[in-house]
């Protein structure tokens, strides 16, 4: 699937094994799941339960069908799979997604729209508090928000929304929406939202666990007294650590895409 997303191998890699990922301040969304990004805010990661990992293999096939004969599905894109298991047991298990937002523009606003006006609002008067709140569809209603697209680009938008929704009918998911973001030309990047809305984690950074993990690990099967150690070493640097936004580290999101 990855290679069939246009996806080089290394690059994945080096995206998703850097020292730190790059976190959405605040808390988990109403699933329960957190999100995390890629250092360089190409892929999401996103926690799930157990019972949705069972359901993405199930119907694994299917979904690899469809995004094999339709390259403009609006459907997420899913390029890994894959559980972790903690020293006491828990499994968790996690996906590697497409994040649909460039790493190169602030998006000034974001709407998430399910078709229905049931429920659909956020408040006003929370959002004069928070203004990067994801809107929904009463909100694109009162503010008359509309897409415009050619004729080409219309029929082929259309069309493909149908699509995907028949194949999502077909699985049996009535719990989806469509993202849109919003980058206003006028205001370009000059609010640094991402830099600032964004916290840079580097465990370790300060110390040389993280260098001693990788020089033996490799070497050995270490025993459980050692990987104790360790473990408990790094859960110190861990606790010492302090995210940072990004507009206070060095390592900002860039201005320009390269691709």
């Amino acid at each position: 699937m990855r290679q069939g997303f246009g996806l080089d191998p290394a690059d994945y890699l080096m995206s998703l094994t850097s020292k730190y990922i790059l976190s959405e301040l605040g808390s988990p969304g109403k699933s329960g799941s957190f999100f995390y990004f890629s250092r360089d805010y190409k892929y999401i990661i996103k926690t799930i339960r157990h019972g949705e990992h069972l359901f993405l293999r199930r119907h694994l096939k299917e979904y690899y069908q469809h995004v094999t004969e339709n390259p403009n599905t609006l459907v997420s894109q899913f390029y890994g799979l894959h559980r972790v298991k903690t020293p006491f047991g828990r499994k968790i298990h996690f996906v590697v997604m497409n994040n649909l937002f460039p790493p190169h523009r602030d998006i000034h606003q974001t709407y998430d729209l399910k078709g229905s006006t049931i429920g659909r609002d956020y408040s006003e008067e929370k959002l004069a508090e928070n203004p990067r709140a994801t809107m929904k569809d009463l909100n694109w209603l009162r503010r008359d928000m509309h897409l415009e697209l050619g004729p080409t680009k219309k029929h082929v938008f259309l069309e493909q929304v149908e699509k995907d929704v028949r194949l999502l009918q077909k699985m049996g998911v009535m719990d989806y929406s469509l993202l849109i973001g919003i980058h206003d030309l006028n205001r370009g990047n000059k609010d640094d939202i991402r830099n600032n809305a964004l916290k840079v984690f580097q465990p370790g950074a300060s110390t040389n666990v993280e260098d001693d993990l990788e020089n033996t690990v490799l070497a050995r099967t270490p025993s459980k007294l050692e990987n104790a150690r360790r473990a408990r070493e790094l859960r110190k640097v861990i606790n010492k650590e302090v995210p940072v936004t990004l507009d206070r580290s060095a390592n900002r999101l860039p201005d320009e895409y390269s691709e």
